[in-house]
């Protein structure tokens, strides 16, 4: 199967927000600015995510497989708020 790394958009978190659907969860997730119940739009923005910074991993149907954040702090790289989804979990 072929996968594929592009920009992230708002829509990507209507399915990432039910992966951590508890308060502590998404805290966990995505660091105590994020509020829950957080609304997809609520959560991009406090997460100051764009598509230069927000990445989606989706399969060759589309599947939203996979998200994450990375930070250019010269001279280095914060990956941030990396999630799998979880039904592609455990499978190395």
């Amino acid at each position: 199967m072929d996968y594929s790394l592009q920009p992230a958009c708002l829509q990507d978190l209507q399915t990432i927000l039910p992966w951590v659907g508890t308060a502590d969860l998404l805290k966990q997730w995505g660091g105590p600015a994020l509020v829950h119940p957080g609304t997809p739009e609520a959560v991009w923005s406090a997460m100051g995510a764009s598509p230069e910074n927000a990445f989606a991993l989706v399969d060759s149907s589309g599947e939203l497989l996979g998200f994450g954040q990375a930070f250019v702090l010269d001279p280095s790289v914060h990956l941030a708020r990396l999630i799998v989804a979880p039904s592609r979990r455990g499978q190395g």
